[in-house]
């Protein structure tokens, strides 16, 4: 192996992982998460390989899944004719998506089978700064060729669509998402209108600015959330220009002190508001969903979701433990007689530029041992030891708690929404349309689902996937 020209070994660059505060906000009474748990933990494990390959050592590998044997392309084509219609495979593979079924219903079960439609989606961008605007113009992009698959999806599956990290237990239908809508409509039509001739005027728009500007960032996947957001600028901008043109007759109105109060508490120290950090966000389900076209129900219960988070953020601080245990190793061996030897090797190089091959062979037969010493060493210190082993296994429940835990509450949710609405659509689902984050597999999840005793429905599982983007779980 070529060891010359390279200098001391240096960590790459990584990308940076979102806060956990940025991870859930409440929209429409309903909980939902602002990243995928999924994708930030697979960060978490791609910083700890590739700290760990800094310095050499493989990176450790989570606890082996269940194995679920490939199925056959000829089978898999069979039960997704059987399945859906041609059709609705049409849309899906004009809008650059692919259908492959992972898990055959099982065989011989006493209750219903069914299957279940993963649509993988990917989820919106959280973190700061220009990037962000890229990556959720990616993630729009995507969801809008979702949007063309849905309608004619739910409508072969007679089912909603059951939406990750959602919690509730009741089915959102046409009637909520009219009342939504009618409610975000009104208000853009008060808040346009409105022009403050009074102090009376200015305390009831005022009051209303209050009242909606906490909730723009809920509605941001509404389809007006980009005129709420206009509308809520507009008003703002009359009540900052009502108070700063004040008529003779009101400026010595006591009411004036309490409005430039209220004001200093809405918008901060500026008197106008940007509205800064804002985006409407194009959601495929949302958006069918307030155009009364589909039908929401939760893929998620908030037990799961809930320590699925508090999972994450232990292996977030046991990710930044395993970089400190790498560097103290790295400090420690740098004390070491091989550590000097190596860098004495090093020095020799770069001192002569006219090295023969067989001075540079005779470099390199003495540092194997001295590398061999180094990784062991390094070894020895970090994942031979206790701590890194107990960091290890939080790693692990993490994994579990963001994958296998989640999707088993998936299978939950979808066998409350049968016995719960058993005459949705008719004569039932045939199969039940589940959006859930692009790296989930379900397959492996499904069959531990489907050996449980005490299930009433099981599933098979057919995943609609973008096959330009790989899973990194």
């Amino acid at each position: 192996m070529e060891r010359f020209g390279k200098g001391p070994e240096q960590r790459r660059a990584e990308p940076k992982v979102p806060d956990a505060e940025q991870l859930a906000y409440v929209d429409d009474s309903l909980s939902e998460s602002r990243t995928g748990l999924g994708a930030r933990f697979s960060e978490i494990k791609g910083r700890i390989a590739a700290v760990l390959l800094s310095v050499g050592i493989p990176a450790f590998e989570m606890p082996p899944a269940r194995a679920v044997e490939p199925v056959p392309t000829e089978l898999s084509e069979q039960i997704v004719m059987e399945t859906l219609s041609s059709p609705v495979l049409e849309k899906i593979r004009e809008q650059g998506f692919d259908v492959r079924v992972t898990l055959p219903i099982p065989e011989n079960t006493s209750h219903p089978s069914y299957y279940l439609i993963h649509v993988g989606q990917l989820h919106e961008a959280t973190f700061p700064g220009f990037d962000r605007l890229v990556a959720q113009g990616k993630v729009n992009d995507f969801h809008k060729r979702l949007y063309s698959i849905y309608e004619p999806l739910v409508t072969a599956c007679k089912s909603p669509i059951f939406r990750e990290a959602w919690v509730g237990e009741e089915l959102s239908g046409q009637k909520e998402a009219e009342k939504t809508t009618t409610e975000v409509s009104d208000t853009i039509e008060k808040l346009m209108n409105a022009s403050p001739q009074s102090i009376e005027d200015v305390l009831t728009l005022l009051t209303k600015v209050e009242e909606w500007r906490p909730k723009l960032p809920h509605f941001r996947r509404h389809p007006q959330a980009q005129v709420l957001a206009d509308a809520l600028q507009v008003a703002e901008e009359r009540i900052t220009a009502f108070t700063k043109s004040l008529p003779s007759d009101v400026k010595d109105d006591p009411r004036l002190e309490e409005i430039t109060f209220r004001i200093r508490l809405l918008f901060g120290q500026s008197t106008i508001s940007t509205l800064q950090g804002f985006s409407p966000q194009f959601n495929a389900s949302s958006r069918l969903f307030y155009e009364g076209k589909v039908d929401l129900f939760p893929a998620e219960n908030a037990k799961a979701n809930e320590e699925a988070i508090a999972l994450l953020a232990e292996a977030e601080t046991a990710q930044g433990r395993v970089e400190a245990i790498i560097q103290e190793a790295k400090t420690l061996f740098e004390n070491t007689p091989e550590s000097k030897e190596i860098e004495e090797v090093y020095q020799d190089v770069h001192a002569d530029s006219d090295l023969t091959d067989a001075e540079i062979a005779t470099h390199n037969l003495r540092l194997e041992p001295l590398e061999v010493a180094r990784k062991q060493f390094m070894q020895a210190h970090t994942t031979d030891t206790e701590e890194f082993k107990r960091l290890t296994i939080i790693v692990a429940n993490a994994d579990n708690a963001v994958h296998d835990a989640r999707e088993l509450a998936a299978y939950a949710q979808v066998e409350k929404f049968l016995n719960t609405y058993p005459d949705y659509g008719g004569s039932g689902t045939k199969c039940a349309v589940v959006e859930y984050g692009h790296d989930h597999t379900f397959a492996e999840s499904a069959e531990v689902w489907n050996v449980r005793p005490d299930v009433k429905v099981s599933f098979g599982i057919i995943e609609i996937y973008d096959p330009t983007l790989g899973k990194s779980k």
